[in-house]
């Protein structure tokens, strides 16, 4: 959905064969490097396999079927990452402002960057219009003079504010809220 929403997308030629090392950030020099780390990059969460494992002890030929499932969920997983890095390389409106201290997410927040010029926080009102959250009815009403839905908009300044605070203080924070994150959903 990413790229239908954050027109005019990048053309093909950029997506594939463009290349941004940032030697001077990252210290990759390579083209050939760079490829092999994106390339791996769309499986390093490696999620999925706990499941197979675990579904595996209940089945018929548990050593032939276990190994098998784990090994296509890995691969699933690889492919659907892929397919998000592609989405995001090509709904990426302006490459060097997603590395501008002075934009949105401080260039920190590569991603999120990419899903916020794309969205700009019209996310709350269509879910809202169409039911899909609670008190929907609260947050889709549209001001009569401005047109816009200011409940919707003060949700989703509201939320980032909370979840952005602490980031503000120390850098490391979102690493943390996304890494106790993910233990938390594989181990649960």
């Amino acid at each position: 959905m990413l790229p239908i929403v954050a027109q005019p997308t990048k053309p093909v030629s950029y997506v594939f064969t463009h290349f941004e090392t940032s030697p001077e950030a990252t210290g990759i020099h390579s083209k050939p490097y760079a490829v092999i780390l994106s390339i791996l990059l769309s499986s390093y969460t490696l999620l999925g396999y706990g499941t197979a494992a675990h579904l595996t002890e209940e089945t018929k030929k548990a050593d032939r079927t276990g190994p098998i499932a784990i090994l296509s969920s890995i691969g699933i997983v690889t492919i659907f990452g892929w397919a998000y890095y592609l989405a995001l390389t090509f709904s990426i409106h302006d490459f060097n402002y997603l590395f501008d201290v002075n934009n949105e997410t401080a260039g920190a927040l590569v991603p999120a960057q990419i899903l916020y010029d794309a969205f700009h926080g019209s996310e709350v009102y269509a879910l809202s219009r169409d039911g899909g959250i609670p008190f929907s009815s609260i947050w889709r009403r549209v001001h009569p003079k401005r047109k816009v839905p200011t409940n919707a908009v003060w949700l989703c300044a509201a939320i980032s504010i909370m979840l952005g605070l602490p980031i503000l203080k120390v850098d490391v924070v979102y690493n943390v809220i996304v890494s106790l994150s993910i233990i938390g959903w594989v181990g649960s």
